[in-house]
């Protein structure tokens, strides 16, 4: 199981594992709203927020008028959206996850002190690992999904999916030397190819866009992988393989 990237502490119970995906956000979410007083771009989609079409959240991120009348900020309906998530990820690419998988919608301030290591101003969502051992053998193991509020429902889908994706690795013995283009780059493509399926073009061209060398590059690398091989053959090299 990839453990690069997290925070890991030892001890009779095992230790935490910490996967997160970094996709631009500012400031911290929250169910506050106000109407805009200026035109502004939206923090979600990019596309430009008159005042009056969309507002701002308490934390200072814009929405458009289309990501706000989509934004979830309920806990049952995330709940809706993750089993939606899983759905997808058996759908497109036949992968079936063995463990249930909890999801926690939070604000932005309890995402950041979760993630520990890994908080980050462009942080919006991380997966939690928690493993208990006896001695060498592994008794136990629970996934957590930390997600934060008020993104668009198309949007909060993808990044559920690139969240289980981790857990699939986790569950397929994936290598712990994992490179980050391709662990992350990887579980971007399995986002990417579930917006495409569902037609969530607007989603799908930001991933395709993305100059981050790590979400953005590993995911093109692993695009162009999995076009030459087939789907098959780049999911089996994710079992085995640690790097392109």
């Amino acid at each position: 199981m990839p453990r690069s990237v997290g925070d890991r502490s030892a001890g009779s119970w095992g230790f935490l594992v910490l996967w997160a995906l970094l996709v631009s956000l500012s400031g911290c979410a929250s169910s506050g709203f106000a109407e805009l007083e200026a035109r502004a771009t939206c923090d979600a989609c990019s596309r430009v927020a008159e005042p009056g079409e969309g507002g701002a959240w308490s934390d200072g991120r814009v929405a458009c008028g289309e990501c706000l009348e989509e934004a979830v900020v309920e806990q049952g309906e995330a709940e809706e959206v993750l089993a939606e998530a899983r759905e997808e990820l058996e759908d497109v690419l036949e992968l079936e996850l063995e463990a249930p998988v909890a999801l926690l919608l939070v604000e932005r301030a309890a995402l950041q002190e979760a993630a520990k290591d890994l908080a980050h101003p462009r942080l919006r969502a991380f997966c939690q690992i928690r493993e208990r051992f006896l001695g060498e053998e592994l008794v136990s193991r629970g996934f957590t999904i930390h997600a934060v509020t008020a993104l668009p429902r198309g949007l909060l889908r993808g990044i559920l999916v690139h969240e289980l994706f981790h857990v699939w690795q986790a569950e397929a013995g994936a290598p712990e030397e994992a490179s980050g283009p391709w662990r992350e780059g990887s579980a971007n493509w399995a986002q990417w190819r579930v917006h495409r399926e569902r037609d969530e073009d607007l989603w799908a061209e930001q991933m395709e866009r993305d100059p981050d060398a790590v979400y953005g590059e590993g995911f093109r690398r692993f695009r162009r992988l999995a076009e030459a091989l087939g789907t098959e053959a780049a999911l089996a090299r994710v079992r085995t393989r640690a790097d392109f």
